[in-house]
């Protein structure tokens, strides 16, 4: 194990700030007791409490995608 400043892109993983590690699919986390989801984010290769402007989280995926025009 290494600290990374992103997480590697071949390997489909995201930041996960919660644990510090790399994971494939981004947790529902609880934050002072008020339980979310977080959403794997492509554009920083973190995972997210909410999706960028321009984009939506999809709940089933766990992914934010961008918004269709």
């Amino acid at each position: 194990m290494i600290c990374v400043t992103m997480c590697p892109l071949a390997d489909d993983l995201y930041g996960e700030d919660f644990t510090r590690t790399c994971v494939t699919n981004c947790p529902n986390v609880s934050d002072p007791g008020i339980p979310y989801q977080t959403f794997a984010y492509d554009g920083s290769r973190r995972c997210v409490k909410n999706c960028p402007e321009g984009t939506f989280g999809d709940y089933t995926t766990g992914k934010c995608y961008a918004t269709p025009q």
